[in-house]
C-alpha cells in the first residue's frame, strides 16, 4: 500500500516491518483487525491497518458501514499506546524505533544551540569570551549544555546532576568546522537512549 499522509509518501513496500498484530478472525468477520508497524527509510514510523465494519477502521457513508485499510503516521506516544493496547512484547527493533521517535523533537533544539555556539566562537570574538553556557531546556528533563571557556577550549556534555553521560573537550577550530546537523542527530539519539535506560 502506498499513500500520501501528512505530505509524506508512505509505502509498505519500501518500509521495514517492526511489529504486527492480528486478532485471528476470518476476513469475513466484521471484528477482524490486522495491523503492522513500519519504519520508513527516512525514519518515519507508521501503522498499516486493516479492519472490519465493527472496528475502529469502520467507515460510514449514508446508511452503509464498511471496513477500511489505512496508513497512519505514528508518534512515540501513539506507538506506546498501540503496543500496550495490543499487548505486544518489546523487542530490540521496537526499542530502536522508540528511541528514534524520542530523539526527533530534540534534533532541532540541539542543532539550534550548536549553531549559537559556533556563532559565539568566531575567531575575532574568541579573545573576548571567558565563559558561555548554552543550556538545552527542551530535552525532556535531560540536562544538556554546551559552552566555551578560556578563549581556547570548548566543551559539550549532557546528563543529569550527579550523572554525566558524556563529556568531552574540543578546540576552537573543531567547533568552527563541526557539522551541527550531524552532531544534532547523534546527540538526539543518545539523549533518547538515556531516557530509555534511566527514566
Amino acid at each position: 500500500m502506498k499513500r500520501i499522509v501528512n505530505r509524506k509518501v508512505l509505502s509498505t513496500e519500501t518500509a521495514a516491518e517492526v511489529a504486527s498484530y492480528y486478532n485471528n478472525l476470518s476476513s469475513s468477520d466484521f471484528h477482524r483487525v490486522e495491523e503492522t508497524l513500519y519504519r520508513a527509510k527516512d525514519g518515519t514510523v507508521f501503522l498499516h491497518g486493516i479492519g472490519g465494519p465493527m472496528t475502529e477502521y469502520a467507515e460510514h457513508e449514508g446508511n452503509n458501514t464498511s471496513g477500511s485499510e489505512r496508513l497512519i503516521e505514528m508518534s512515540v506516544d501513539d506507538v506506546m499506546e498501540w503496543l500496550e493496547r495490543r499487548n505486544i512484547n518489546i523487542t530490540d527493533q521496537i526499542e530502536s524505533v522508540l528511541n528514534t521517535l524520542r530523539g526527533d523533537p530534540m534534533k532541532k533544539v540541539v542543532q539550534d544551540n550548536l549553531d549559537m555556539l559556533k556563532a559565539h566562537v568566531e575567531p575575532d570574538e574568541m579573545k573576548d569570551i571567558d565563559l558561555i553556557n548554552i543550556d538545552l531546556d527542551d530535552t525532556g528533563g535531560i540536562k544538556a549544555w554546551f559552552g566555551v571557556s578560556g578563549g581556547t577550549q570548548s566543551w559539550m556534555r549532557f546528563g543529569e546532576p550527579g550523572h554525566t553521560v558524556e563529556e568531552f573537550d574540543m578546540t576552537r577550530e573543531t567547533v568552527l568546522d563541526m557539522d551541527t546537523k550531524a552532531i544534532a542527530e547523534e546527540w538526539a539519539e543518545k539523549i533518547a537512549m538515556f531516557h530509555a535506560e534511566y527514566k
